[in-house]
Parts: C-alpha cells; structure tokens; sequence
C-alpha cells in the first residue's frame, strides 16, 4: 500500500481541551504541536474556549463555539462539529479519545484512537453509566472507523482479542512524555514542601487506581521504614465515593501520608525529581502516562504486572500482583530499603523513557492518517 505523505488538512476532536489538563488532553496538545510543524493544516473542534491550563498554538486553527453544559455540548458533537468538518473539507478527522460523532461516520476517513478497555477488561471499576456508554458507543465507534490506534501493545492485544475483525487496521502509536520542569536548571525547579524523603502515587482518586490496597500495604510496614519513607498522593478526585482521609486515618497514616489533589506541572515536576521512586498498583492501565513520567526523572517504578503496565516500565520497575497486599508491601520494603536497587533501576529507567517521544509518536499517528485516507478509498 502507498501511504500518503504529502501535505494532509486534518481535523481533530478537541474537545478535551475545553477542560483542564488531563492526560488525553495533554497527548492530544502535544500531538498538535508536532503534527502542525510537519506542514500539515490542523484544524481543532472545541465546544467552548480553550482551557486556560492549555496554550494557543501558532498555525493551529481553533474553532470554538460556545457550549457548557452537557445537553448543548451532545448537540455540538453530534450535530455541529460534523457539519464543520464537512464544510472545512478535511482530508481526514482523528477522534484522540473513544468515541465518534455518529453521524460523521462514513462521510470522512476517520482515525480512533482508543486508550484503554476498561469497559471490557475492568468494568466493575467504571460507573455504570460510564459503561453503558462505552459499552454502546465505543463499541460502535471502534467497528466504525478506518484506523484505530492504540497506545500500547497491551491494548491492541486486548481491541483484537475482542474485535478480531479489526486486526489489519489496528496500529500502536505510544504516548511521548510531556517536557514537564526536569528540562529546566536546577536551580530554578520549584522545591516541594515535603521535608522527609517521600514515594508518590499519581492518578485521579478512583477505584481503578489501587490507592486503599497501597494504603493498606503501606500500613503494614514498621514505623521505622514508613519514617524512611512518607507517602504523597497526587491527583484529583473521581467517583467511587473512596473517602481517603477516613482510610488513612483508621489505617493510623495520618503522619505519613500526605494528599494533594491537582497540582500544576512545575509543581509535579518538582515531586518527580525529589521522589524516592512511583507506586502505580493499578487494576487496570491502557498506558501508564505517570510510569513514563516518572521514569524520565530516573525513577524506579512500582506497578502492577498486568495489562500495559509492564510493557512501559519494563526493567525499571518491580511488578506486584494488583490484588495482594503482601506482594504490595514486600516491593514497598525493598523500594524503600535499598538504595542500590533504587540506584541500579534508576539507570534503567532513564534508558526506558528515551523511547517515547512526541516526535516519533506524530510519525506514527500521521501514517495511520494516510493508512486511514487509503483504507476509505478501497473500502
């Protein structure tokens, strides 16, 4: 198949950039950025102005309505951003986050980016709401589109597994790592306020994320190595209704453990480089972007040895069974402990973290827009 490589008009779902920066909405940032500088014409569909956590960026045309709630927001993607794209005559849209506008399938070569199956591999994790939605939506988007990429061989092994008669389509395009503050001089990287060396967990407040059974791990270990090492807690709350002051109280943590929801990059910056290493014991990870993060820093990585999580943190990482307190809290002592074993996985993580690349992430994303745009001429 010849792939396209010349000049592409591609217009982007970029809804998530309405709202404050989360993961999808800093992957779909970043990719703009490299995208538009490889003389493509980017065109991104929001429907409100641009969160305020997120910049303009130079030669990217914005087309923002004027929506907020959720009604209006339903009838902007469904309605008026086909009817957009349609009038802009885009060589080919891309979907960065599940689920298509129904009723632009068909009537441009469309790329989709799915980022996990939660819905499918971890449901009881997810509101049910949310599941019947990926259940009905997801479902019909994947069969639906040109191109799905994933962005990790973990879930593309899960998207064949369950949707065999997409195997030809699927491409894998990994996340880069967003440039956070380890890019600036020491001297002028804000300094956390933690005095005592700390590990960190980072990830919205959910069930999915693990953080009562690394409570419960982090417990059980002696005064004495918990003084070695104190427990920060980064993210914003989600659903589940995991009230985690009450569990670190009643789990005796209150001076151990220490909650900040969301914090700016220079301020996770800072608790990247002063960590001792990240605890991510998911349940359940279609990528892991804080593992990739953490490792840029040179960070040993605690994870789960399940789904993605293995395959982004590799041979920096000690791998636990999700679901075990124990295996928690005998990788927590060892982590905690030993100074050579942080040392000699530090040396492999910043090995590790040179692989994911923005730049070579928007190559890969641009051959599935060209994979894409030929798959709807044949089809």
């Amino acid at each position: 198949m010849i792939l396209r490589s010349v000049f592409m008009k591609i217009g982007i779902n970029a809804r998530c950039l309405s709202s404050n920066q989360t993961g999808i909405g800093r992957y779909v940032n970043q990719l703009c950025k490299v995208i538009n500088k490889k003389e493509n014409d980017v065109i991104c569909y929001l429907p409100k102005k641009i969160h305020s956590t997120f910049n303009y960026i130079d030669g990217v045309k914005y087309r923002e309505a004027n929506h907020h709630n959720l009604i209006q927001k339903l009838y902007w993607e469904n309605v008026l951003l086909p009817s957009k794209v349609r009038k802009d005559n885009v060589d080919v849209f891309w979907e960065p986050a599940h689920r298509l506008p129904i009723s632009l399938i068909k009537k441009v070569p469309i790329v989709l980016t799915i980022h996990d199956l939660v819905w499918l591999k971890a449901p009881k994790t997810m509101k049910l709401k949310s599941w019947l939605a990926e259940c009905l939506l997801t479902s019909y988007s994947i069969k639906s589109a040109d191109i799905v990429v994933t962005t990790s061989h973990a879930t593309k092994k899960d998207l064949e597994e369950h949707f065999p008669f997409k195997q030809s389509v699927v491409q894998v395009v990994t996340p880069g790592i967003t440039s956070l503050s380890h890019q600036i001089p020491t001297s002028k990287v804000k300094k956390s306020k933690f005095t005592k060396p700390f590990f960190l967990i980072v990830g919205t407040i959910e069930p999915r994320k693990n953080h009562v059974k690394l409570l419960e791990a982090y417990a059980n270990l002696s005064d004495e190595t918990k003084e070695k090492a104190h427990l920060v807690i980064v993210g914003g709350k989600g659903w589940g209704g995991i009230n985690l002051a009450n569990h670190i109280y009643n789990l005796g943590l209150n001076n151990y453990v220490h909650y900040l929801e969301y914090i700016d990059d220079d301020n996770l910056a800072s608790l990247y480089q002063e960590c001792l290493f990240l605890a991510m014991p998911s349940l359940y990870e279609g990528f892991g972007m804080p593992i990739a993060e953490a490792m840029s820093f040179g960070k040993p990585i605690l994870t789960s040895n399940i789904s993605s999580m293995p395959e982004v943190s590799q041979n920096a990482g000690l791998l636990i069974s999700p679901d075990n307190k124990d295996e928690i809290k005998v990788a927590l002592e060892k982590l905690i402990e030993s100074e050579h074993l942080r040392s000699r996985l530090s040396v492999y993580a910043k090995e590790n973290a040179k692989q994911f690349c923005w730049s070579k992430s928007s190559e890969k994303l641009i051959e599935a827009f060209s994979l894409a745009i030929n798959q709807a001429r044949t089809s």
